[in-house]
């Protein structure tokens, strides 16, 4: 597994309400290049909580909730289930872009069987 972090990563700046265009904006964002992971696009899935990050190849991103710390917190477990039922699909972004934006794992995975 290849992991892309912040070292990594294209550095943007966000639009504010304040300063509506990146360039006058002081906040940074952070967007992942999956190409910089050398693999073919078609077998990579970004988990990210943070959709600006997939702004490159949004149907490989796999949206998740952020963790707040919650005892029943699950979303990995989910997320591990749902990468396993879509590891051996030819072109994972197929069903990834069903569903892009959304979070709910069941909507994602009755789509893919």
């Amino acid at each position: 597994m290849k992991v892309l972090n912040r070292d990594s990563c294209e550095e943007t700046r966000a639009p504010s309400s304040s300063s509506p265009t990146l360039k006058n904006s002081s906040k940074v964002r952070y967007i992942k290049d999956l190409n910089k992971i050398g693999r073919p696009l078609e077998h990579v899935v970004l988990v990210d909580d943070n959709p600006h990050s997939a702004l490159l190849q949004p149907h490989n991103h796999l949206p998740i909730r952020s963790y707040r710390g919650e005892a029943d917190d699950c979303e990995l477990e989910t997320t591990l289930s749902l990468l396993k039922e879509i590891q051996e699909l030819d072109d994972v972004r197929l069903a990834l872009s069903k569903n892009s934006g959304q979070s709910d794992f069941n909507s994602i995975s009755h789509q893919i069987t």
